[in-house]
């Protein structure tokens, strides 16, 4: 997601809002991505951690300098504006220090729409609290853009029940947001490759290791049951087709999961089914985990996400039922 663009802006403080600097920046990057037949423009962005470490003010410098290259340059391509931040910055009571400033200027960008990149939400001890601030964030947003919620693998249809239009992911990689972490593994020495794709689960909302996938398939029919892709579309052939093509089995099984988050003709209706999923996959975890406790070939899975949805979906759930009653 634009990685280039964060490498470009030195992380040392001194002379990071120097204005030639920035205009280099932005030049760069865009002049890079029309270089390459860019249909839609990436404006560049950095990873905006904390309210008062100066980087947002950085990036809404970025975001009116931008707007500036494109009027001089004649450019009218459509423009995305990337929104990169801490989890602390998605709090009610920090938007007036951070994101008001970081508004005005994405409303001077004039973007086609939003990608939020909210980092490290699916983590801590209180999960559902981070869920619930990037569910107001989205909503602030899409008052004024669509919102893409990038890197949002895991949490992505939650965003969509949010509000957002839609999210984007990796493919098996990449499921989780934590920018530092993504950063970091641009620093990996040359040559150092990945192991097997991780096969997209359904019922979890996510992806896992193929080598667990494998043996619960192979050892554990009673959990079997709950991994296998049932469209024959997407996998004829069963448990065979999941593991032998996890990356057309992952677009497949998430486009259609979330069409039917989509499909829901209330927002009430939309979160009651996320409950019921994410509470379904928290049951399937646990019959994982158990497993894993006792063999040592399969992982652990994390539940911290789909504890986050299964807390804030009913909340929601709630909260939509009453007004509708009302």
């Amino acid at each position: 997601m634009g990685a280039t663009a964060l490498r470009l802006l030195p992380r040392q403080h001194r002379g990071r809002s120097d204005p030639a600097r920035l205009d280099r920046l932005i030049a760069e990057s865009l002049e890079f991505q029309l270089d390459h037949g860019a249909s839609i423009l990436t404006a560049p962005y950095v990873h905006v951690e904390r309210a008062v470490d100066g980087w947002a003010k950085v990036q809404a410098g970025l975001y009116r300098r931008t707007r500036r290259f494109l009027d001089a340059n004649n450019l009218c391509l459509p423009v995305l504006a990337p929104l990169a931040l801490s989890w602390r910055l998605l709090g009610r009571t920090t938007w007036p220090t951070a994101l008001d400033d970081l508004v005005a200027a994405i409303h001077a960008l004039e973007p086609t729409e939003v990608a939020l990149a909210a980092s490290k939400i699916d983590q801590g001890a209180r999960a559902d609290r981070r869920l619930a601030d990037l569910y107001a964030t989205i909503g602030r947003l899409r008052c004024h853009w669509p919102v893409i919620a990038w890197q949002q693998g895991v949490l992505g249809e939650a965003c969509v029940a949010a509000g957002a239009d839609g999210y984007e992911t990796g493919i098996g990689w990449r499921e989780r947001c934590d920018l530092r972490a993504q950063m970091g593994t641009h620093r990996k020495p040359a040559g150092q490759g990945f192991g097997a794709r991780p096969v997209y689960i359904a019922a979890l909302g996510r992806s896992i290791p193929k080598r667990t996938v494998a043996a619960l398939l192979t050892d554990h029919p009673t959990v079997a049951a709950d991994l296998v892709c049932q469209d024959q579309k997407c996998c004829p052939a069963g448990r065979q087709t999941l593991t032998s093509d996890a990356r057309t089995h992952a677009v497949i099984a998430r486009a259609a999961r979330l069409a039917t988050i989509s499909a829901a003709a209330h927002p009430r209706w939309a979160w009651k089914l996320l409950a019921a999923q994410s509470a379904h996959g928290l049951q399937l975890t646990e019959r994982i985990n158990a497993i894993a406790a006792r063999s040592a070939g399969i992982a652990r899975v994390d539940t911290t996400a789909l504890h986050a949805i299964a807390v804030t979906a009913d909340v929601r759930r709630q909260a939509a039922s009453r007004r509708y009653a009302a």
